[in-house]
């Protein structure tokens, strides 16, 4: 999936390592061409969520990759329609979070769609503290992290945890500064925030220390960037 010049696309790439070689013509397309959808992989095969078409519209439909088989599958759609939302594979489960239900940002939300893989099923999950889109989401073995994102024109400087053991929202703490499209990552206990947007792009750089519950500044990336990926090693 993704966009390119004037469409959404619903042709995928695998890149194979031991190769050094990419894969497409063999390759079967998603059912549905999407972009700014939510993707997880779980148990061998990718699920992806929702995302809005070449007109920007948001989807609700859902389908699934099996590696395996080589082939695409729908799923039945979830809840609500949602752009821009994160999904996380939680106690065997696949959480959709937040998102958007239009382009202009009017319709952000908090609401978070449960899908049961063995049962088929989407039941409701616990909202979350505040409703956010194209924001940081991360999990670990006692919680699922989300922070930043924006609410329309408003970017959100927000960080809230959903805690396995009690299953609930927690807030904690506030980012120095708001961004959304950054790019977060989770090393031990701490989680950073890299870049992102706000009325422009950011080359600032956070770390959060979780269990004090508060946001410091490190050194900032060498240039400003937005939408970007990053991953520890």
């Amino acid at each position: 999936g993704g966009l390119n010049t004037s469409n959404a696309l619903s042709s995928m790439d695998v890149y194979y390592a031991d190769k050094d070689t990419w894969e497409r013509k063999t390759l079967p397309t998603m059912n549905q061409a999407r972009h700014s959808f939510a993707a997880v992989a779980f148990e061998g095969k990718i699920y992806v969520f929702g995302g809005a078409n070449r007109r920007f519209e948001p989807l609700s439909s859902a389908e699934c990759y099996d590696s395996k088989k080589r082939t695409w599958s729908t799923l039945p759609e979830m809840k609500t329609k949602r752009m821009g939302a994160r999904a996380v594979v939680a106690q065997n489960e696949i959480m959709v979070l937040g998102g958007q239900t239009s382009h202009s940002g009017k319709s952000v939300l908090k609401t978070v769609d449960v899908y049961n893989p063995i049962k088929r099923v989407w039941t409701d999950g616990e909202p979350m503290l505040n409703a956010r889109s194209d924001f940081g989401c991360c999990i670990d073995e006692k919680a699922i992290i989300v922070c930043g994102g924006d609410h329309g024109n408003q970017y959100l400087t927000s960080t809230e945890a959903y805690e396995f053991e009690g299953r609930h929202w927690i807030e904690l703490g506030e980012l120095k500064t708001p961004r959304s499209a950054f790019a977060p990552f989770l090393s031990g206990r701490k989680l950073y925030a890299l870049g992102g947007y706000a009325a422009g792009r950011l080359s600032s750089v956070e770390v959060l220390d979780i269990e004090k519950k508060k946001w410091s500044d490190v050194p900032d990336l060498p240039a400003e960037r937005s939408g970007h990926c990053c991953a520890s090693i």
